[in-house]
């Protein structure tokens, strides 16, 4: 009777010990599933394959920070250092046990102490017992190494007297371990003893030949998947962690993985659409900028099917997939539970809309609302790659390009791959192209309102010129009115003043009098004024002919009366007929602003 694959298979993990579901796959697919090629293929290239018991296990223990990315640097020779953050100096640390990588921003004046706590408490690595390479010492602050970045190694230095064997005894029947064609009967081959009582009986590797008992560690493949119900993990960033971690307990280290983002579905789908991120770094940043949009991959696994693994090697892990797979962003979840399946269908109707159709086409999928596509598929149809764009008719809706399913080829993977990827150049230059026409839209507005406000401040400036202007000539008519009203105060002075002088002269003798003859430059005029009268009568006498500005002068003798003002004639020893030369100042003083207005209008 001939043994079937799964027997072969649980038999070659028995023999070998190994925990690796995927690659004892691997070597008997190799073999053409021969028991004893794959065993000697095995043993001769175990050496290059890590062993999952010296795993610590408390190296995949979810992250305690959900924003900390789980990568793996044993997948390249060298890596790139991040961006620098102004201000902040990077800070890279490696596990030495298993290459997951610790990466945060650090303030320079951040002491070396707490980098090495923060790291200790991430690896889950004592902190008495974290050793790493790092030049400063505790008590330095991070800018004493005088790097912006720095790249360092952390390992547990009792890490080899604190990895435990985890045997365990399963299984109690035996199975015949003889390879057909091998010529190998039972006394000759190992035997499996597999009990039939349930699926948690005990196992035990027998040799026919030795006739003793060994116990091996052999896991059951279960369907409790990556993301079992009783995992630990406080937020989806921690649970994502948590699925990157079990991938590589399948696998081992050595095997190259998508660079998983972690975090929200939205800190995914912020790659795709213009939404913003529920988890730094994403949250902070907002929209991203339209450079950086590119499609959404997103990874579904289901233990209940038996191509899980099959699918993850030669599919998802394929070199040229994994390729494609950097151009996109890719995130992960597992639905083998129940309340896991119910988070993802729930995510399916919060971030997909459902297409505007009433009736339900037989045949048509595409008519189907995501979760009705989701919840048609069959245990057998996973894992999935669900390849998500944005929609061409908003930048901030998003829709499934396609799903593809377990039975899927390389070729239509990457063809698939391809053209999401196509589809998201094309929206990125319609974004670019929408980016540009919005900062020209910008620019025409910002140029706009510059020139409204200067146009604004010209009309400013011409009304303030104009009320200053007002202001100017409604003082100087204020004052040219005061000069008349002033005037003609002292005129009426004047002429009161000349009047009694006239009344003291019809009661004095010719000889008491003295004669004047004024030249004016509107005539000449006589007058009589009595020899004891104030030199201001003169003034008087000019004021009542309209001269309010003048200076008197007499020839013979010579006499500048205004600077006389307060005598009386006779002190002045005049003869009894005086000529005088009035000189009206009025006319000079507004002769000499008008040079000083023409002066002042040449400067301008």
């Amino acid at each position: 009777m001939e043994t079937s694959r799964d027997e072969i298979l649980m038999n070659f993990m028995a023999a070998t010990g190994t925990e690796d579901f995927g690659r004892a796959f691997q070597l008997l697919e190799s073999t053409d599933w021969n028991f004893q090629d794959a065993l000697g293929l095995h043993h001769a290239t175990d050496d290059d394959h890590p062993d999952p018991n010296k795993i610590l296990a408390n190296d995949f223990k979810p992250a305690s920070n959900p924003f900390d990315l789980l990568q793996s640097s044993s997948t390249s020779t060298a890596t790139q250092n991040s961006t620098p953050m102004p201000g902040k100096i990077a800070v890279k640390i490696r596990n030495k046990h298993n290459n997951r990588l610790f990466e945060r921003y650090y303030d320079p004046k951040t002491k070396v102490i707490e980098v090495r706590k923060e790291a200790s408490d991430y690896f889950s690595i004592p902190f008495e017992v974290a050793v790493w390479n790092c030049s400063a010492i505790d008590d330095d602050d991070l800018s004493s190494t005088g790097k912006q970045f720095l790249s360092l190694e952390i390992e547990n230095i009792i890490a080899d007297l604190e990895r435990s064997d985890h045997t365990e005894n399963r299984f109690t029947n035996v199975v015949d371990l003889g390879v057909r064609g091998s010529g190998m009967g039972l006394h000759d081959a190992a035997a499996m003893i597999i009990s039939s009582d349930d699926e948690d009986s005990d196992v035990k590797f027998l040799s026919a030949s030795e006739g003793d008992v060994r116990s091996k560690s052999t896991p059951k493949r279960s369907n409790c998947g990556l993301l079992p119900e009783d995992a630990n993990f406080n937020t989806i960033p921690e649970a994502i962690n948590y699925q990157v971690a079990q991938i590589r307990l399948r696998f081992g280290d050595k095997q190259k993985i998508p660079d998983f983002i972690i975090g929200e579905l939205s800190d995914c789908l912020c790659h795709t659409i213009s939404i913003t991120g529920e988890t730094e770094p994403w949250k902070s940043m907002g929209v991203l900028p339209s450079e950086l949009r590119k499609p959404t991959v997103i990874f579904i696994n289901n233990d209940e099917s038996t191509a899980n693994n099959i699918f993850m090697n030669n599919i998802l892990f394929h070199d040229v997939i994994l390729n494609q797979l950097n151009s996109c962003a890719v995130w992960c979840w597992d639905v083998t539970a129940a309340t896991n399946r119910s988070r993802m269908l729930g995510w399916l109707d919060q971030y997909f809309e459902a297409p505007t159709i009433g009736t339900y086409i037989a045949g048509r999928d595409r008519y189907l609302s995501p979760r009705v596509k989701f919840s048609k598929l069959s245990p057998q149809d996973f894992p999935l790659m669900i390849v998500i764009t944005q929609d061409p008719e908003s930048k901030t809706k998003a829709v499934i390009h396609e799903i593809i399913k377990s039975s899927t080829d390389v070729q239509t993977v990457m063809d698939t791959l391809l053209t999401a990827t196509s589809i998201m150049d094309t929206c990125k230059e319609a974004l670019l192209e929408d980016e540009n026409q919005r900062k020209e839209r910008e620019r025409l507005r910002a140029a706009q309102q510059s020139e409204y406000e200067q146009s604004l401040n010209r009309d400013i400036q011409a009304r303030q010129a104009q009320e200053e202007k007002a202001s100017k000539e409604k003082e100087k008519a204020d004052i040219e009115q005061a000069i008349e009203n002033q005037k003609e105060l002292d005129k009426n002075s004047a002429e009161s003043r000349i009047e009694q002088a006239d009344q003291r002269l019809t009661g004095v003798g010719v000889s008491e009098q003295i004669v004047f003859r004024m030249r004016t430059p509107g005539g000449n005029f006589t007058r009589s004024f009595v020899n004891n009268e104030d030199v201001g009568i003169l003034f008087s006498w000019a004021c009542t002919l309209g001269y309010y500005e003048c200076s008197v002068n007499c020839a013979f003798p010579r006499i500048q009366f205004s600077n006389h003002k307060g005598k009386q004639l006779n002190e002045l020893n005049l003869g009894k007929q005086v000529a005088l030369i009035l000189e009206d100042l009025s006319v000079k003083n507004d002769s000499e602003e008008d040079e000083d207005d023409d002066d002042s209008s040449d400067d301008e």
